[in-house]
């Protein structure tokens, strides 16, 4: 019995979470246990949205029965997309530290906090980040309501010089949309979802883009000759990388929106955070990975001096005995000189990085070939 006890009394803590799981991560949470799961649930979500989008235009006379939009079509899978995108990102953020593990300082205690931390979203933060998508939304929409071009016989009216009459002319040529209540209110519903889910998507990953950064920096045993544990952190940011280029790639097919300066604007600010989110976590692990590299290299080429030092000294005094095996020792040497100097210093597997290019490149090869041949075809 007391063996028992001493047994139990060794047992370590139970993990105790430093914080308790957001709004948003008990929603996620709960998909998790939809029967059809998460994706069908985002993805029947959107559907649903844009069916409820395009009744309310088809009744409001926006466009004919039957006409399907585009960009009402993305505007109603965009704050599904980005909800499922944090889910999916956080069960890729714990495959990720299983993988990293083996690279991990502090053992089992520090694994479970940091997995925890990466991929829980404080409950404050939510409200954060929708917010602030929001306050950005708002003033992005109003900047471009107010500089999309209006006819000219309303331009030239009285209606055309009052702030509001601009402000709402703008907003339905800039959404494609019927100057109606419905339309209005069934838009402005979209947009605020959306900026919101936005606003929470961006500041998730802005936080992940630090922590990760924290785990390289402060948590990280480095070992060049063991560089696969550090990859797995890398393939999480790429994914984050190209989950984000996904939304320029939609916000980018459509040429209406495209040709305001919210798309651009837009397009450019999510494209940034993208880049951003894939390349600055991993700067500081390559900087690590450098140092760890050029002190090998200075123990190598200090052997080396010693070794060719020796060899001279010998040849001088004429005493040749026992010379091969040091012929046989610099070749070795100058062998892991070479090896250690081919070894990289970024901690991405070379498809990872042609992966991330590539979707980076590609939108915006699309959006300047779409402007080029607007100008081409329009007179």
């Amino acid at each position: 019995m007391k063996a028992a006890t001493r047994r139990s009394s060794k047992r370590p803590p139970a993990f105790v979470a430093p914080y308790p799981p957001g709004g948003v991560d008990r929603f996620t949470a709960w998909v998790a246990r939809v029967p059809a799961g998460p994706w069908a649930f985002y993805l029947g979500g959107g559907l649903l949205l844009f069916v409820l989008a395009t009744g309310v235009h088809w009744a409001a006379g926006t466009y004919p029965v039957g006409h399907l939009s585009r960009q009402h079509a993305i505007g109603a899978f965009l704050a599904p997309y980005a909800i499922g995108l944090i889910d999916y990102l956080d069960r890729s953020a714990a495959l990720a530290m299983k993988s990293f593990a083996p690279a991990l300082r502090g053992g089992g205690d520090s694994y479970q906090r940091l997995t925890y931390i990466l991929t829980t979203f404080p409950p404050r933060f939510a409200l954060v980040g929708g917010l602030a998508g929001l306050a950005a939304g708002l003033m992005l929409v109003l900047g471009a309501a107010l500089l999309v071009p209006l006819p000219a016989d309303v331009a030239g009216s009285g209606s055309g010089r009052d702030l509001l009459a601009l402000l709402s002319l703008g907003f339905a040529a800039l959404f494609e949309i019927g100057r109606t209540p419905a339309s209005y209110v069934t838009t402005i519903a979209f947009l605020t979802l959306n900026w919101w889910a936005g606003g929470i998507l961006a500041l998730h990953t802005i936080r992940r883009l630090f922590l990760v950064a924290r785990i390289y920096a402060r948590h990280t045993e480095v070992n060049l000759f063991k560089q696969g544990p550090l990859y797995a952190l890398s393939r999480l940011t790429a994914q984050t990388t190209i989950g984000a280029v996904l939304v320029v790639y939609a916000i980018a097919s459509v040429p209406s929106y495209m040709t305001q300066p919210v798309g651009g604007i837009t397009v450019a600010l999510i494209a940034l955070l993208a880049a951003a989110s894939f390349l600055l976590p991993l700067l500081r692990v390559h900087s690590i990975l450098g140092s760890e590299k050029e002190r090998l290299l200075d123990g190598i080429a200090n052997r080396l001096h010693n070794a060719g030092e020796e060899l001279h000294r010998r040849i001088d005094l004429g005493t040749y005995r026992g010379m091969d095996e040091r012929h046989k020792a610099l070749a070795g040497l100058e062998i892991e000189r070479n090896m250690i100097g081919a070894m990289p210093t970024w901690p991405w597997q070379p498809e990872t990085f042609r992966w991330v290019l590539a979707a980076m490149i590609l939108p915006i090869a699309i959006w300047v070939i779409q402007l080029l041949l607007q100008r081409a075809l329009i007179p």
